[in-house]
């Protein structure tokens, strides 16, 4: 049985909003490492992942999908000042 159009409308619509977050939260690092050279330093990640991984806990997540998840999200803040 296909999925529904609206579970697939619903999966776009989160989708979308996901990339624009990202998009929020590369401008927020941008603006964060202008300020201060170690906003995204390996202290930093290190922190974050923690966090990450705390979340990951409590919801009964995978933890190594989101520590991908998390690194990728690290990444792609501090390749866009490239």
């Amino acid at each position: 049985m296909p999925i529904s159009h609206h579970l697939l409308d619903q999966i776009q619509k989160i989708d979308q909003q996901i990339i624009n977050l990202l998009e929020q939260r590369v401008k927020y690092c941008q603006e964060a490492a202008e300020e201060d050279e170690r906003a995204l330093s390996p202290e930093y990640l290190m922190e974050f992942m923690e966090e990450w991984n705390a979340a990951a806990e409590e919801k009964g997540w995978n933890i190594g999908i989101m520590n991908r998840i998390g690194k990728g999200v690290n990444e792609l803040c501090r390749s866009a000042g490239e």
